[in-house]
């Protein structure tokens, strides 16, 4: 990890790494051959290590994240998605063969 980043939150135990820049093509970024090995180098210096994709039945990069995670936390918007919705991607979460931890309801 380069020195200037992650960036510091000012909350205790909470750093937050950004993405480099806002992209319509994610996919070749989440398959690039070193980010196994900077979730690696994550681990050793984080108790947990959170990332957030794009939504599971729209994007394959959710579930390319979720194959190289320890775990998953579907998030669904308040009011806005379709109950049939969020069982599909929960299926889709749990095709990747790591455990979903539970439902984080967003506004």
């Amino acid at each position: 990890l380069c020195d200037e980043l992650p960036l510091t939150t000012g909350m205790a135990n909470l750093d937050f790494l950004p993405g480099a820049h806002e992209t319509d093509e994610p996919l070749p970024i989440l398959t690039h051959p070193r980010l196994p090995e900077l979730l690696e180098q994550s681990k050793q210096h984080y108790a947990y290590v959170v990332i957030e994709v794009a939504g599971v039945l729209e994007y394959p990069d959710a579930v390319h994240v979720g194959r190289l995670s320890d775990a998953a936390v579907l998030s669904v918007l308040r009011n806005e998605s379709i109950g049939s919705h969020v069982g599909q991607a929960y299926d889709r979460l749990n095709q990747t063969g790591r455990p979903v931890f539970g439902t984080l309801l967003a506004q």
